[in-house]
């Protein structure tokens, strides 16, 4: 896996609390899906987070900017092999054979982080930050419409969707 990390400290989200990343690497800019990684400390404490991003067919680095949509996985992808990412929703239905016009079609980034194993879950204290200090750090190096970045999930993604929006309101 590639690391990324963004080049200067994330904005904090609440007073109390600070994420930071390491050393800025940079992302690819070709469409296609890309498996990377980045390392994010909250509260003094790191968590790399691998993480797939799909950049669409008519994505380029320069020219119109592209939305992005954050998709968080289910309880069930959850741990250390990144193809879990690939059962359901979004990534799914890009990498499904046949489905290369939906593919070549389709108008979105999409950015998806696998949440790591040993009972962390996307709702718990923090995750919010980290998931953030991943678009912190993802986000400046693309070409991408800050006005239209959404987020969606399955099950435990779900409910992982309403504390990054809940972090970073202004963001979603």
């Amino acid at each position: 896996l590639a690391q990324a990390a963004p080049s200067q400290p994330s904005k904090p989200s609440k007073a109390s609390t600070r994420a930071t990343t390491q050393p800025a690497v940079v992302l690819p800019q070709k469409p296609g899906t890309h498996r990377l990684s980045c390392s994010v400390r909250v509260d003094g404490k790191a968590l790399t987070l691998p993480y797939v991003l799909f950049l669409p067919d008519s994505y380029t680095a320069k020219g119109p900017k592209t939305p992005v949509l954050l998709f968080l996985h289910g309880l069930g992808e959850t741990g250390t092999d990144l193809d879990a990412i690939f059962d359901h929703g979004p990534n799914h239905e890009l990498e499904k054979p046949g489905n290369d016009k939906f593919r070549h079609d389709f108008p979105m980034i999409v950015i998806s982080p696998q949440c790591p194993p040993r009972g962390q879950r996307w709702d718990r204290e923090n995750m919010d930050q980290y998931l953030n200090g991943v678009l912190d750090e993802v986000l400046p190096k693309l070409n991408v419409d800050l006005d239209r970045v959404y987020a969606t999930g399955l099950s435990m993604g779900g409910l992982g969707t309403w504390r990054v929006a809940r972090d970073r309101p202004d963001r979603y």
